[in-house]
């Protein structure tokens, strides 16, 4: 797994071959699964969330 830059990467495994957002999206769960607490992986969550609709709102304003 490899994050190429925002909502895009690229996740190879079990020859299982993804990219794109798609890819992205699998990676942030493996992720927020791999953390120690729940609480750990609801705060990354919803930082996840916050940076994502700030960047929906800046891209609509233009």
């Amino acid at each position: 797994m490899i994050t190429l830059g925002i909502n895009s990467a690229a996740v190879s495994s079990f020859d299982i071959n993804l990219h794109g957002w798609l890819a992205a999206l699998v990676r942030l769960v493996v992720y927020l699964q791999r953390l120690p607490t729940f609480s750990h992986s609801f705060q990354v969550l919803l930082n996840r969330i916050k940076i994502g609709i700030g960047k929906r709102k800046k891209r609509l304003a233009k």
